[in-house]
């Protein structure tokens, strides 16, 4: 059974872009940026995915421009024809979403619970 998966770890490049099927399944596109260094030489590769459900709820909720990503999904190619021009795209269809630290919570989404600090009570739990 033939089966393909990509991983890119990079950057969004903007906030996700969040809006719903007919069937009113949440859907959302953003890009990710990844870049590479080799002897002093510095390429950027941008990448545009394209999450659905509740993968897509998450995106919406907790990914902002400039957050570190790693995206696992497969590649998805789209060819349509507009003005009588053939064109061509090539997305990545978002499977999950892992957040790599350095990114920030929207103000909308819940708020994360502050751990306990036992030793500043005096109650150490053992």
């Amino acid at each position: 059974m033939p089966y393909q998966r990509i991983i890119i770890r990079g950057n969004l490049g903007r906030d996700p872009q969040t809006r719903s099927t007919n069937s009113g399944e949440p859907v959302a596109n953003f890009s990710v940026a990844v870049s590479e260094k080799y002897k002093g030489n510095e390429t950027t590769e941008w990448f545009d995915c394209v999450a659905f459900g509740k993968t897509a709820e998450f995106a919406q909720n907790y990914l902002t421009k400039g957050a570190s990503v790693l995206i696992e999904g497969k590649i998805q190619t789209r060819e349509w024809e507009k003005d009588g021009v053939k064109r061509k795209s090539i997305q990545v269809i978002v499977r999950e979403i892992d957040m790599c630290g350095g990114g920030r919570k929207k103000a909308d989404a819940e708020p994360t619970p502050e751990p306990s600090d036992y030793t500043e009570r005096g109650d150490i739990p053992f």
